[in-house]
């Protein structure tokens, strides 16, 4: 991975907010959005009716190559995925398709029984958002027909 080129873009004069873009290679541009100096951090909530936890998935960028995770849910298997991921992700780990995903790879061996969860796309979401590559818009499973 070669060093991130830096190009400083105003995002808007009234606020503190900075947009940097980031090339590693000609495959590959990134995008941070920073605070001042710092990088801005994404956090989702997922609630499941089905077995009633709730998850807060927090991603922060912490360099152009490595993303900050922090799990928070009073639901064991969601705890041990957690575990076995880390606090840290390379960025290159989340954006890979399914099978070779960090995050669906960790949930596959650590939650089998627990297929429909939605926690592992949450926690991949997030980390898309906070590379730039996925809008910061809600997701939703909604069931159009009741019981």
């Amino acid at each position: 991975m070669t060093n991130p080129i830096q190009q400083k873009i105003p995002k808007n004069r009234l606020e503190q907010k900075s947009l940097y873009l980031y090339a590693f290679d000609s495959n590959a541009i990134q995008i941070a959005v920073f605070d001042g100096d710092k990088f801005l951090t994404t956090t989702v909530e997922v609630s499941d009716d089905n077995c009633g936890f709730k998850t807060l998935i927090t991603v922060s960028k912490s360099s152009p190559e490595e993303l900050s995770l922090n799990i928070q849910s009073k639901c064991e298997n969601v705890n041990k995925t957690a575990s076995s991921i880390g606090k840290t992700l390379k960025s290159v780990d989340v954006v890979k398709p399914f099978k070779e995903n960090i995050v669906h790879k960790k949930a596959a061996e650590s939650m089998p029984g627990c297929v429909v969860c939605s926690v592992p796309c949450a926690v991949t979401k997030a980390a898309w958002v906070e590379l730039g590559m996925a809008l910061r818009k809600d997701s939703k499973i909604q069931f159009m027909t009741q019981p």
